[in-house]
């Protein structure tokens, strides 16, 4: 369940960042730049090698594809 602004869990080497409130998307290179940003910030913590963001709906935050390839 999400509540407040974020969940997160890291299980098994992957860190699982869940949205619980709409993120404001400000175009392509923004969202590129905040994906970026959060899978380095996550993967600075020992043991993370995978890096999974969330929508609150729980479908990959920024796969515009809407294929949910970030959960393969």
């Amino acid at each position: 369940t999400c509540a407040g602004d974020f969940s997160l869990k890291i299980k098994e080497g992957v860190a699982t960042l869940q949205f619980c409130k709409p993120f404001d998307h400000l175009g392509v290179v923004a969202d590129g730049q905040a994906d970026s940003t959060l899978k380095a910030t996550l993967k600075q913590f020992d043991g993370v090698q995978k890096v999974i963001i969330l929508n609150s709906g729980g479908d990959c935050e920024f796969d515009l594809s809407g294929m949910n390839l970030c959960k393969e």
